[in-house]
């Protein structure tokens, strides 16, 4: 009768850090800066073509015709739509952000996160022809992320173009949510890599 005797070592505890986490996110409203700016430029301006305006030397528009109305509108009137289609946007901006905003802090309440562990594979980076804002997609186990710089919901999205630390063979653990996936956790494994 032979024994064998044999020392079983547990396998490391992986450590992560947390590089984003949707959670430490509030409401921002710097995505919206360039539509309140044009907005507001759209009221100044026309406010100030509103008090310059001088008694038009044609009949009223109310004896213009139709056509004449639509084709040949006054600088006044385009600032009236400047000022619809910017205020359009930018409440329908707004509304979209508070919409997903919802969506994710309803997911991690009800329970809908999942979670993945692995090493990240397939990884594919491309580029705009300016070179600074890019896709990012690659596979961690069977699941596919993707994602752009220039996406401005709540969801992790930075690319490697601007910091972002994903590539081939990153050990990682993500919490997502929905279909495609979206990053709302990044670990990233303290392991060498």
């Amino acid at each position: 009768m032979h024994t064998f005797c044999f020392e079983v070592k547990p396998l490391p505890n992986m450590e992560y850090k947390t590089f984003f986490d949707v959670e430490n996110l509030d409401f921002s409203w710097s995505q919206f800066n360039i539509r309140i700016i044009l907005l507001v430029v759209s009221i100044v301006a026309y406010n100030i073509v509103k008090r310059k305006k001088q008694q038009p030397i044609s009949p009223p528009s109310y004896q213009k015709s139709i056509t004449q109305q639509i084709f040949s509108p006054s600088l006044q009137d385009t600032l009236k739509l400047a000022i619809a289609f910017f205020g359009f946007f930018l409440v329908f901006g707004i509304g979209i952000s508070l919409y997903d905003m919802y969506k994710v802090k309803d997911a991690i309440k009800t329970g809908k996160v999942k979670i993945v562990t692995g090493k990240v594979s397939n990884y594919q980076l491309e580029q705009n022809p300016s070179g600074k804002i890019g896709t990012e997609s690659f596979y961690v186990e069977d699941i596919k992320f993707e994602y752009s710089d220039s996406e401005t919901m709540y969801r992790f999205h930075q690319t490697s173009l601007n910091g972002g630390p994903v590539h081939e063979g990153m050990k990682v653990r993500i919490h997502y949510f929905g279909m495609p996936p979206v990053i709302l956790k990044l670990e990233l494994s303290e392991e060498l890599q």
